[in-house]
C-alpha cells in the first residue's frame, strides 16, 4: 500500500500500474474547488483516475508530501494513509487522511477524507491542529 502511494504521489509510472482497472477513488468535502455530486467526487476506472490526479497535480496549488504513514487494520486489504501536505507558499499544513482497499499491489478503492480536523470534530473526537 505504501508502495501504491509513493507511485500516486509522484505518478512515477505514466501508465498507473498502481491503479485497478476497476479503481474508484472518492474524495468527500472536496478541496481545491473541485465538485461532484454535493460535496464529493467520485471518479471511475484507471483511466479516468490518472487524468484526474494529472489534472488535480496542474491545478492544486504546489505543495510537497511528507512523512507517509500507514495504519493497517484487521482486514488485510484495507490500511489508513495519512500524510503531511506542506504548501510551497509556507501556509498551512494539513495532513490529510485516506482509507485505501488493495488488490495485490493495485489501488483497487482510494476514499480521501479531506478537512480531517472538522470530520474528527464532528465525530468528537480530540483534535490536535497541525501548524
Amino acid at each position: 500500500a505504501k508502495n501504491a502511494f509513493a507511485a500516486q504521489l509522484a505518478m512515477q509510472d505514466p501508465r498507473g500500474a498502481w491503479i485497478a482497472e476497476d479503481a474508484i477513488y472518492q474524495y468527500t468535502l472536496t478541496a481545491y474547488g473541485l465538485r461532484g455530486n454535493g460535496v464529493n467526487l467520485n471518479v471511475e476506472g484507471r483511466q479516468a483516475v490518472l487524468a484526474h490526479l494529472r489534472a488535480l497535480a496542474d491545478s492544486a496549488p504546489r505543495a510537497s508530501v511528507a512523512n507517509v504513514y500507514v495504519f493497517p487494520t484487521l482486514e488485510p486489504d484495507l490500511v489508513f494513509v495519512q500524510y503531511e501536505l506542506k504548501p510551497a507558499d509556507g501556509g498551512k499544513t494539513s495532513m490529510p487522511l485516506a482509507i485505501v482497499r488493495m488488490r495485490g499491489n493495485e489501488i483497487v478503492k482510494y476514499t480521501q477524507l479531506n478537512r480531517t480536523p472538522e470530520i474528527l470534530q464532528a465525530l468528537k473526537a480530540n483534535v490536535v491542529p497541525v501548524n
